[in-house]
């Protein structure tokens, strides 16, 4: 089993977050039953893909580095839409699919032919986007967090190394 690098905290960190928000937020009318907090963390693969409050989640995962960030691109293009039209409800589904994207990335951004900084490079810039993403959603469901306005040029600058990374993989 490989080691559980700190990378590896933030993006299950952000999956709880979104697989939690709907317990908090009231976004489904069924309720499923959390984990026992004294439980053993799990592993990505491990957590329930639950998606049941949201209809337009049926994403397919991206088979190549290149097409995970071709399809981020494309996720938040929607994002911005809905947040420019004000319409916060047609972007929580398109935030929770960003962090399944990231998840992808981050499994084929290991497989790829990116160089060792390169790497580093998207893993600082994956940890960012689920940071912030994970605020955004937040805020979303009524926690305390922040507006995608508020953090936009931050999403920008790490989907500008992601784009970056992608071009060199071609």
């Amino acid at each position: 089993m490989p080691a559980i690098t700190p990378l590896f905290w933030r993006p299950l960190s952000f999956c709880i977050a979104l697989l939690a928000a709907p317990l908090l937020g009231g976004c489904s009318s069924s309720t499923p039953t959390p984990a026992p907090v004294d439980a053993p963390p799990m592993s990505a693969s491990e957590l329930p893909h639950v998606h049941d409050d949201h209809d337009d989640h049926g994403h397919e995962h991206p088979e190549t580095f290149t097409a995970a960030v071709t399809g981020l691109n494309q996720i938040l293009d929607s994002i911005r839409e809905a947040f420019a039209r004000g319409d916060e409800a047609a972007a929580d589904g398109p935030v929770h699919e960003f962090g399944h994207y990231l998840e992808d990335l981050t499994e084929l951004a290991a497989k790829s032919s990116l160089p060792d900084e390169q790497r580093a490079a998207v893993d600082g810039a994956v940890n960012e986007l689920f940071k912030l993403f994970e605020r955004v959603d937040a805020k979303l469901h009524g926690d305390e967090g922040v507006s995608y306005d508020e953090v936009s040029a931050e999403i920008d600058a790490a989907m500008a190394t992601l784009n970056e990374a992608a071009g060199s993989t071609q």
